[in-house]
């Protein structure tokens, strides 16, 4: 009897040890992951810079801006004058003179970009179209006017320039608000003397109407004064 009732405790004292070890669980040596969550949270990618925004390039051949005319084909900014290609206006003091030189103001004053150069003429002028912003061409609109000649080109002895085909039918076309004749069509260029400079003879003081020069007089030159009384191209 004894000995029953010791084996009844024995097995009892194992069924015990049996329950607390399902009971309590044994730590877990890998953290789950919340908690590595919890405790390494993940670092945000660094925010991208916003790229700069490059500047565009200047434009090339911009508008350019500041002319002034001189009469309606010649037209000057500081020391650079330019010679419209291809057509011919009133010099100054003839008929036509005002109205080409105002239309050929009006045209320039909102920016002008100059295509088709060709070198410089005998009086140091750079050879150009002359364009509007608009793309608009000076020749043209001064022919269309009637208030410009077409000239300059290889039916009268000069280099032909890719305008002149359009420049002499529209010539053909339009007729001169001065008569055809009225700014000297077929004749030598008038002579143009550059700002501050002297003439170099009296052919040049006298086709322009300068003559007779006094000293102190625009273009005046004691060179051409031959007797030294104060007056030349007498």
């Amino acid at each position: 009897m004894a000995r029953t009732s010791m084996v009844t405790a024995a097995l009892a004292a194992a069924l015990l040890l049996a329950a607390c070890a399902q009971t309590v669980a044994p730590p877990d040596s890998t953290p789950s992951a919340t908690a590595t969550a919890d405790t390494h949270p993940k670092t945000p990618p660094p925010s991208r810079a916003p790229a700069a925004q490059e500047s565009s390039p200047p434009a090339r051949n911009a508008p350019r801006h500041g002319f002034v005319a001189v009469d309606g084909d010649t037209i000057e900014r500081g020391s650079l004058e330019v010679r419209v290609i291809g057509i011919d206006t009133p010099e100054i003091g003839k008929c036509g003179y005002a109205a080409a030189r105002a239309v050929t103001q009006r045209f320039i004053a909102g920016g002008i970009r100059l295509s088709h150069r060709s070198g410089r003429d005998q009086y140091g002028r750079l050879l150009a179209y002359v364009v509007a912003a608009d793309g608009r061409d000076l020749g043209t609109a001064l022919i269309r006017r009637g208030l410009a000649n077409a000239r300059y080109d290889s039916t009268d002895g000069y280099d032909g320039h890719p305008h002149q085909a359009r420049y002499r039918r529209l010539d053909r076309r339009v007729k001169h608000r001065c008569g055809r004749l009225a700014d000297g069509l077929g004749g030598p260029e008038p002579y143009h003397r550059p700002r501050g400079a002297p003439f170099p003879n009296c052919d040049a003081a006298t086709q322009v109407g300068a003559a007779p020069l006094r000293r102190g007089d625009p273009g005046w030159n004691p060179d051409l004064d031959g007797d030294g009384d104060g007056t030349a191209c007498e």
